[in-house]
C-alpha cells in the first residue's frame, strides 16, 4: 500500500487470488430469469434490499346478487356461487394476465370494510367488489383495459390519494366513474379527519391535482364542489 496525496494506491500481489475473490461476490450470471429476490441478493447481497416486487398481485373480491359469472380463457365461473360458499373470493393477476370478461358491473373499493359490510350497496346493484387498499397498482390499471365488465365503479377515500387514484383511472378507462355517497357533505364535516388534509404528502397531492384540473379539466363534474369543500374544512374522508 502506497500513500498518494489523501489517498492510497494499492498494488497486487496475487492476481489470480484477486481474481477469484472478486468472481466470488460478483459472479457471471444472467439475472434476467432470476426472480426479484435473487436479484436483490446477488446485486445488494439482501433480498430485503431494492425492488421486491412479486410476480402475482392478489385481489380478494365479493359478489353481490345472484349468477354473477367471470369468463377467463374460455372458462367459465359462477363467482356467486363461490361467494355464497367461502364468503368471497380472489383475483390473482400478473404482469402478462388476460384480462376477464363480466356482463356484470364492478366497484373498486379502497376501504376493506367496504368488502365485509355490504349494506351501503344501492338496492338492486348487481355486480363484482373488488378490494384493492391504498393506491391502484400499474398490474390491476393494465388488468382492468384488458377485462370487459357492464361498467366500472371506484369508491376511493374521499382525500388526495383517493382523487388521484380516480385520475389516473379515469384516463385510461374514460368510462370509469366515481362512487358518490349521499349526504357526503355533511359526513365530510362531520366525520373528516384534519390528519389527511394536513400530511404534507396529501397536501401537496390535492395542490397537484388541483393545479392539473383547472388548467385541463376536473375528471368529474362534482369533483370541484368535493376539493372545494375539502379545502375549506381542511378535512378528508
Amino acid at each position: 500500500v502506497e500513500k498518494i496525496g489523501r489517498g492510497r494506491n494499492f498494488k497486487t500481489s496475487n492476481r489470480s487470488i484477486l481474481q477469484n475473490e472478486i468472481n466470488r461476490l460478483t459472479p457471471d450470471v444472467d439475472l434476467d430469469s432470476a426472480s426479484y429476490r435473487a436479484k436483490n441478493l446477488a446485486i445488494n447481497n439482501d433480498t430485503k434490499v431494492g425492488q421486491t416486487t412479486l410476480q402475482f398481485s392478489h385481489f380478494h373480491c365479493k359478489s353481490v346478487g345472484e349468477q354473477i359469472c367471470i369468463e377467463n380463457n374460455g372458462l367459465i365461473q359462477d363467482v356467486s356461487a363461490v361467494t355464497k360458499c367461502l364468503g368471497g373470493f380472489n383475483i390473482s393477476i400478473e404482469d402478462n394476465s388476460d384480462g376477464i370478461k363480466c356482463p356484470s358491473n364492478l366497484i373498486l373499493v379502497e376501504n376493506q370494510q367496504l368488502l365485509d359490510d355490504i349494506s351501503w350497496v344501492p338496492k338492486g346493484w348487481n355486480g363484482i367488489l373488488l378490494y384493492y387498499g391504498g393506491n391502484i397498482h400499474g398490474r390491476l390499471l393494465n388488468w382492468l383495459k384488458k377485462s370487459s365488465f357492464n361498467g366500472i365503479i371506484i369508491f376511493p377515500d374521499y382525500d388526495s390519494v383517493g382523487i388521484s387514484n380516480f385520475s389516473r383511472i379515469k384516463k385510461e378507462i374514460p368510462s370509469v366513474q366515481w362512487f358518490w355517497i349521499d349526504n357526503w357533505e355533511h359526513l365530510l364535516k362531520k366525520y373528516g379527519k384534519a390528519d389527511l388534509w394536513n400530511e404534507p404528502k396529501q397536501f401537496s397531492t390535492f395542490n397537484n391535482l388541483w393545479k392539473s384540473f383547472e388548467e385541463h379539466e376536473f375528471p368529474d363534474s362534482k369533483l370541484k364542489q368535493l376539493m372545494i369543500k375539502m379545502r375549506q374544512l381542511g378535512k378528508g374522508l
